[in-house]
């Protein structure tokens, strides 16, 4: 008779890794509530048509960060998804000249839609506004829409923007003669606010979740993928990036896990687990195959 060797810690070496891999007994003990938690509940799972891919991993590592670093703005609130966003002509120039190169108008209103939906557009009731607490612009609302009237440029690239009441104050008795223009080298360096592919909110027994999927290019030019994940809570949230090519990050909640072994990161997940909880996984494994094998002489 055959039987499956147990496994001992420290964490096994590569080759019983494999093994483990490849066991379904593993997968069976990874679906116990010891290492996930099934009770989770689904809020909201977007798709977007139109998400970005065209960067490179490190590129994409870097501009999600910086554009979760700003610290929110009091006295402004989230803008509402019932708002329609139009962009004239002079802010898509000001667009083009102090925040980043966009093909077209159209394309511009595209993405600032699904920013909005994304909720990562915020206004003051004075006429001004932020994207990702970094992009100001000045605009008004008449009959729904979300009408953007001029970019003043990043907060990022010009410190001087932090005082945005001075700013649009002098602005609207110059009648925008404020020069604001970003260097050409500088501005072909700047990315526009990045879309994900897609955004889940969830729960679980104490904490609420928001989880966006954003694509990257390979040097071979195939897509891979990394997550953005923000852990709300109570009144306190953080951000934590997540490689699925690299399950030795920080330990993840339970709910997390769950989420993406149903999304098929089944093998992340397992070298996740093995890394935080080493020693409780080989021991529920380990008791799982002593019982199967007991099991198999009776």
């Amino acid at each position: 008779m055959h039987s499956h060797r147990p496994f001992d810690t420290p964490l096994p070496s590569k080759n019983w890794l494999n093994e483990l891999k490849r066991n379904p007994l593993s997968y069976q003990v990874l679906n116990s509530k010891t290492f996930i938690n099934k009770k989770i509940k689904l809020a909201d799972w977007t798709c977007f048509l139109h998400h970005d891919h065209y960067l490179s991993k490190h590129e994409l590592m870097r501009v999600v960060k910086r554009q979760r670093r700003h610290t929110p703005r009091t006295r402004i609130s989230t803008a509402s998804m019932e708002l329609t966003v139009h962009i004239d002509s002079h802010a898509y120039e000001r667009w083009t000249e102090r925040i980043s190169p966009c093909p077209s108008l159209s394309l511009l209103r595209i993405r600032l839609q699904q920013l909005l939906h994304l909720g990562r557009i915020t206004l003051s009731p004075k006429g001004w506004g932020f994207i990702d607490q970094d992009i100001l612009f000045g605009y008004k609302i008449i009959d729904q829409k979300l009408i953007i009237q001029t970019f003043l440029g990043r907060v990022s690239l010009v410190p001087a923007l932090n005082n945005y009441k001075a700013v649009r104050r002098f602005i609207s008795t110059q009648h925008d003669r404020l020069d604001l223009t970003i260097a050409p080298h500088v501005l072909q360096q700047q990315h526009p606010p990045l879309i994900p592919k897609e955004r889940v909110q969830f729960s679980g027994n104490r904490n609420r979740y928001v989880l966006e999927e954003y694509a990257f290019t390979l040097p071979n030019g195939r897509l891979s993928t990394l997550f953005l994940l923000e852990t709300i809570k109570e009144y306190n949230s953080s951000f934590q990036l997540i490689d699925p090519t690299n399950p030795h990050g920080p330990k993840l909640f339970r709910s997390v896990l769950y989420f993406l072994l149903e999304q098929g990161y089944q093998e992340f997940v397992l070298e996740h687990v093995l890394f935080h909880k080493q020693e409780a996984f080989l021991t529920a494994f380990n008791k799982r195959l002593a019982e199967g094998e007991l099991k198999h002489i009776v």
